[in-house]
C-alpha cells in the first residue's frame, strides 16, 4: 500500500496530538524525530 500524502499528514496531525511537549512534556524528542520523517515523506511525494 502506497501512502497519499493526504494520509501522511492525517498520521502527523495524530501524532503531533500525542507527542507535543505543550501536552506531552517527554515527548521533545519524539516531536524531532517524527518531524524529520514526516518532512522526508513529504519531500519523497512532492
Amino acid at each position: 500500500m502506497v501512502a497519499t500524502l493526504e494520509d501522511i499528514k492525517k498520521a502527523y496531525y495524530s501524532l503531533c496530538k500525542l507527542y507535543h511537549p505543550d501536552v506531552n512534556p517527554c515527548g521533545a524528542e519524539q516531536m524531532k524525530e517524527i518531524n524529520a520523517e514526516y518532512e522526508r515523506l513529504v519531500k519523497k511525494l512532492a
